[in-house]
Parts: structure tokens; sequence; C-alpha cells
């Protein structure tokens, strides 16, 4: 009683070529929201597959109106020349304790004329008296260069920042 629900579904089959070649692909997708008086949900889910693309994606959400909100999304992907690349994203806000804090990663492996290994992370917090930010970002990779020469590449980059009414500090790490 005083739940409304609506629900969607989208499922498409394609080709298309471009000159010699042609390539054929299916996605499936669905979104659910369900809302009543004390909260709202949302839920995605979505599948593409063809010979150079694959992707799964995920997210929930769910608000209760002056109270909070929470975000959860996954999305995972392969291509000819990305072995893995999964992205991860939580958000939540509070009203009663308030607080806001947000989490995402990024983890990627390549392969073929780059191969190696991408990682990034990001956390943010913000609360009445204290403001935190970290980002991590870190590649590790060897290229495959013309007339058989190779690269290699090494990269960190981190940044921190901390505000509160004890400490106001920030960081910065580069190699």
């Amino acid at each position: 009683a005083g739940t409304i629900t609506v629900t969607l579904g989208n499922e498409a089959s394609g080709k298309w070529a471009i000159f010699e070649y042609s390539e054929e692909g299916t996605h499936k997708s669905d979104l659910e929201i369900v809302m009543n008086t004390e909260t709202a949900k949302t839920t995605f889910s979505a599948v593409t597959n063809s010979d150079l693309l694959k992707m799964k994606q995920n997210m929930n959400a769910e608000v209760t109106p002056f109270s909070r909100i929470n975000i959860d999304a996954r999305a995972e992907t392969e291509t000819s020349f990305i072995k893995s690349s999964i992205v991860e994203v939580k958000a939540e806000a509070q009203v009663e304790e308030p607080k806001f804090q947000l989490t995402a990663t990024h983890n990627t492996e390549m392969t073929g004329r780059i191969e190696g290994l991408i990682a990034n992370s990001l956390e943010f917090e913000v609360t009445p008296f204290e403001v935190r930010f970290d980002c991590k970002n870190k590649e590790n990779s060897k290229l495959s260069l013309p007339m058989k020469m190779s690269g290699k590449v090494d990269l960190q980059n981190d940044f921190a920042v901390t505000i509160n009414p004890a400490e106001q500090k920030a960081s910065w790490t580069g190699l």
C-alpha cells in the first residue's frame, strides 16, 4: 500500500560494418524504481557483449528523504586491449549525523602493445568539523615500440588533504 514501482527492460542486438570489418553485439539492461512515503530505491543493471567489447554495469541507490542517501555502483569492461577494467563508486550522505563520504576505485589490466596495470583510488569525507581527501594513482606498464624496442613506465601520484580544528595538512608524492 502506498508504493509505486516502475520497471523498465531493454534488449537490443545489432550489427555494424566499416569497410571490410563488421561486428555484432547484444545489450540488455534493467531499471527498477520503487518509491513509497519513506524511501526511494533505484536498481540498474546492464550487460553488453560483442567480440570487441564486454561490459557489466550495476548501480543501487537508496534515498530516505531528510535522512540519508546511499549509492553503490560498479562497472566492468573488457576489450581486445583491456583484459579487465573495474570501476567502483560508493557514496553516502547522512543528515542526522551530518556526513558525506565518497569512495571510488579504478583498476585496469592492459594487454597488447601496452601491457600493465593502472590503479586509482579516491576517498573524500566531509563532516561539520573535518574535510578529508585522499587520491592515489599508480601505473606500471610496458610499451612495445617499433623495431623490437620497448619501454617501461612506472608512475605514482598521491595527494592527501586533511582539514579539521586540530590539524590542517596536505601532502603530495610523485614518482
